[in-house]
């Protein structure tokens, strides 16, 4: 199936799925999935981060919906540092798809400080094992922002209020 394909079909199910309220504990294991897959990109390297987070299925836009492996397999691995952190979050009514989205940052290898800035959009989908993969991954530039402090819910979303 073509990337293109398979990022048109998902696009209707997680409107679907965002229409029904999930447990708390679904939508915490999502969040602390994202904030790991960053702090992963920290300790290790950005591209080994996202070859253990995305989903074997999953597409990043590079410019275009490619099939995500493909593109972070053959970026070499390097010291540039990709710091990004979730600022809204929500989860699906069945606990098994997601999405995060916040501000990033961007310092090149040998650099002091970020050179670049912007805003990503990752859809989580929860795994037979039950751990969080990236399906889907974009990001934007824009001027720069500060990190959040934490994770808002966005639990208008759904048909009810956001679980307690």
């Amino acid at each position: 199936m073509a990337p293109r394909s398979s990022f048109l079909k998902a696009w209707p199910l997680l409107a679907l799925a965002l229409a029904l309220p999930a447990a708390a504990s679904d939508f915490d294991d999502l969040v602390s999935a994202e904030k790991a897959f960053a702090a992963d990109a920290a300790a290790r390297s950005t591209r080994d981060a996202f070859l253990a987070a995305l989903a074997d299925d999953g597409l990043v836009f590079a410019p275009g919906p490619t099939a995500g492996k493909r593109v972070w397999e053959a970026r070499k691995a390097d010291k540039s540092r990709l710091e990004w952190a979730p600022a809204v979050a929500e989860i699906a009514g069945s606990g098994d798809l997601g999405y995060t989205s916040g501000p990033w940052r961007f310092t090149p290898e040998g650099a002091d400080k970020p050179a670049a800035f912007g805003e990503f959009f990752t859809v989580w989908k929860k795994q037979a094992d039950g751990k969080w993969k990236v399906l889907i991954d974009h990001g934007v530039r824009h001027a720069e922002v500060v990190l959040p402090p934490q994770v808002q819910r966005r639990g208008s979303l759904t048909l009810g209020p956001a679980p307690t």
